[in-house]
């Protein structure tokens, strides 16, 4: 609380003062915008993201990825007639 009462009195009473701690400030906070948004999104990913990609591949049915070489191509032919109205509204 002195610390910051006696900055914020600095800063009233000195304009150059006021634009050192502006500066100062400033600074720190685009220091941090660098560190900071790195440690959360590591986190997010470490800890929710990786467990919840985990479980799902740990408990679905159908194997999505062809990862085992069964056939010698990994083109899927599929028997879809395409009509005029698949294409209009597609999104």
């Amino acid at each position: 609380m002195y610390v910051a009462a006696t900055v914020g009195l600095l800063g009233l009473t000195s304009t150059y003062l006021a634009q050192k701690i502006d500066f100062i400030w400033m600074k720190l906070g685009w220091l941090l915008s660098l560190i900071v948004p790195k440690i959360i999104l590591g986190v997010v990913f470490f800890f929710i993201l990786t467990p919840i990609a985990l479980l799902y591949r740990a408990f679905k049915k159908d194997k999505a990825f062809k990862l085992k070489r069964s056939q010698k191509t990994v083109f899927v032919t599929t028997d879809k007639i395409f009509l005029k109205e698949s294409f209009e509204r597609m999104f």
